[in-house]
C-alpha cells in the first residue's frame, strides 16, 4: 500500500482490482490473433470472365451458382499470373476461367489485387484433323 503525506492512495481491494485488470489485458494481448494487426485481406473468387473493357480497366466475373456477374476494376498494382509467371492484363478475355483476389471497399467499386488464369476459353490447343 502506498502513502503520500499520510494519505492512502491505493486501498487493498483497489490494488487487487488494478492487478487483475492489468493481468487480463496482458493475457488478451498475448493471445490475440495476428490478423488484428494485418490489413484487410481480399476474398479469393473463381469464375468465368464475361466482358472486358481494357481502356476502362474493368471486367465482369461470373461465379458458379450466381446469376449476376461481379464487375471489378484493376490498376497498375494488380498482378496477373499465368503458368506461374507474371503477365499483363491481356490474359483477360471472355470465357477465360480465372481466380481473383477481390477487395470490396465501403465506397467505390470492387477491385482486384491479383488475377490468376486457371484456363483459357479453349480447353486445349491441339488441332483436330
Amino acid at each position: 500500500m502506498w502513502r503520500i503525506a499520510g494519505e492512502r492512495i491505493l486501498t487493498e481491494p483497489l490494488w487487487v482490482l488494478f492487478l487483475t485488470v492489468i493481468s487480463v489485458v496482458a493475457i488478451l494481448v498475448s493471445v490475440a490473433s495476428p490478423s488484428f494487426a494485418l490489413s484487410i485481406r481480399g476474398r479469393h473468387l473463381v469464375g468465368i470472365i464475361q466482358n472486358v473493357n481494357a481502356l476502362a480497366r474493368d471486367a465482369e466475373l461470373l461465379q458458379p451458382g450466381k446469376e449476376n456477374p461481379l464487375r471489378f476494376t484493376w490498376d497498375k498494382q494488380t498482378r496477373f499470373v499465368a503458368n506461374q509467371h507474371f503477365v499483363d492484363a491481356a490474359i483477360l478475355s471472355s470465357g477465360a476461367r480465372v481466380e481473383v483476389v477481390c477487395i470490396r471497399p465501403f465506397f467505390g467499386s470492387p477491385y482486384v489485387t491479383r488475377v490468376t488464369l486457371l484456363s483459357s476459353s479453349t480447353p486445349h490447343d491441339s488441332k483436330i484433323n
